[in-house]
C-alpha cells in the first residue's frame, strides 16, 4: 500500500518555501508491482529494488548514482515475547524519501510529528531533516528496550540466590540471545550514521550535522550500555553455574557421609554374619544386641562428626 505522507501541496501556506520540493512516500507491505512503479518514477537501481523486497537483512547503507538505500530496524519490547524487530527500508533522493516496511511503525508517526513541530529546521534541508527525524525516532525507541533489559538482568541477579532452576537459566540464555540480536543492529546503524556524517548529504547541509551527531551519540551510548548489561548477564550466568556447582558439592558431601556411615554398619554386620561354625561370639546370649549397639554407636559418632564439619 502506497501512501503519500508529505508533499509540497500538503506542506500548507505557513510552511517554508523549501518544503515545496519535499516528498515522503510510505509503502507498507510492498508488492512487486508497487515497487516497479516507484522504481520507474524515481529511476532506482535494480539492486536497491531487489533489496527493498527482500527482508531479514542487516542494517546497511548503499550509495548509487542518484539515490541512497538504507536498511534500519525499529524495535520494541514486549513483556511476553521479548525483543521484537521491524525492518525499515529507506530510499533517499535529492528531493524525496521513500520508506518501505511490512507492519505499521510508530517511529514513522513520531518522525512526522517532529517534522511538523520543527518547520524552521526542516526548511534548511527538507530531505536530510526528514531522514534525521526518522533516524532519531527509531533510535529513541531503543532506550525503553535497554531499560527493560536492565530490569530483567536485575531480576535474574536476585533470582539466582532465591531458587536455582532450569527456568531461570532458560530465561538468562534467551535474554542473552536477544541482547546479541539487539547489538547486531546497533553497531551497523552506528556505522551508517557515521558514514552519513562524512558523506555528501551533510556536506551540502552542514547546519544539520549537529542533529546527526546527536543520533550518533545516542547510538554510542546505547552500545556502551548494552555491553555493560551483557557483562552483568555474563556474571549472572557465571554466578548461576558457581552456585549450581556448590550445590552439587553439598549433595556429594551428603551422599559421601551417608555412604561412610552405612559402611561401618555394613562392616559390623558382615563380620557378625560370617558363616563359620567356630566363632567365639556365636554362643554369646547378648551378641546380637551388642552388635546392634556397636552399629548405633559407630553410625551416630560418624553422623555427629560429619555434622560438626558442616557436611549435613
Amino acid at each position: 500500500m502506497i501512501q503519500v505522507i508529505l508533499s509540497g501541496q500538503e506542506a500548507g501556506p505557513g510552511a517554508p518555501a523549501a518544503l515545496a520540493g519535499a516528498l515522503w512516500i510510505d509503502v507498507q507491505e510492498p508488492t512487486l508491482q508497487e515497487m516497479d512503479e516507484l522504481s520507474k518514477r524515481f529511476r532506482w537501481h535494480h539492486l536497491s529494488v531487489e533489496d527493498a523486497l527482500r527482508f531479514n537483512q542487516r542494517p546497511k547503507l548503499d550509495r548509487y548514482e542518484d539515490h541512497q538505500f538504507l536498511v534500519l530496524y525499529s524495535a520494541r519490547y514486549e513483556e511476553n515475547q521479548g525483543l521484537a524487530l521491524s525492518e525499515l527500508h529507506i530510499f533517499l533522493g535529492s528531493d524525496y524519501i521513500v520508506t518501505v516496511h511490512r507492519e505499521p511503525l510508530p517511529a514513522l508517526t513520531e518522525a512526522r510529528q517532529r517534522w511538523e513541530t520543527h518547520p524552521r529546521l526542516a526548511g534548511r534541508g527538507e530531505v536530510p531533516f526528514l531522514l534525521y527525524a526518522v533516524l532519531d525516532a527509531v533510535v529513541d525507541g531503543y532506550f525503553p528496550i535497554l531499560d527493560a533489559v536492565g530490569e530483567r538482568v536485575g531480576r535474574l541477579e536476585e533470582g539466582i540466590f532465591e531458587d536455582l532452576n532450569r527456568g531461570l537459566l532458560r530465561e538468562a540464555l534467551g535474554l542473552r540471545r536477544e541482547m546479541l540480536a539487539f547489538r547486531r543492529i546497533l553497531m551497523p546503524e552506528r556505522d551508517i550514521v557515521d558514514h552519513l556524517l562524512r558523506g555528501e548529504l551533510l556536506a551540502r547541509h552542514p547546519e544539520l550535522a549537529a542533529y546527526f551527531t546527536d543520533v550518533y551519540d545516542h547510538l554510542l551510548r546505547l552500545g556502551e550500555s548494552l555491553d555493560l548489561q551483557r557483562e552483568l548477564l555474563t556474571n549472572v550466568l557465571e554466578g548461576y553455574l558457581t552456585l549450581a556447582s556448590n550445590r552439587l558439592n553439598q549433595v556429594m558431601k551428603f551422599l559421601t557421609a551417608i555412604a561412610a556411615i552405612l559402611m561401618v554398619a555394613t562392616l559390623i554386620a558382615g563380620i557378625y554374619g560370617m558363616n563359620f561354625q567356630n566363632i567365639p561370639e556365636l554362643e554369646w546370649p547378648f551378641g546380637y544386641y551388642l552388635a546392634l549397639g556397636f552399629m548405633a554407636l559407630a553410625t551416630g559418632g560418624l553422623a555427629f562428626f560429619f555434622w560438626r564439619r558442616g557436611w549435613f
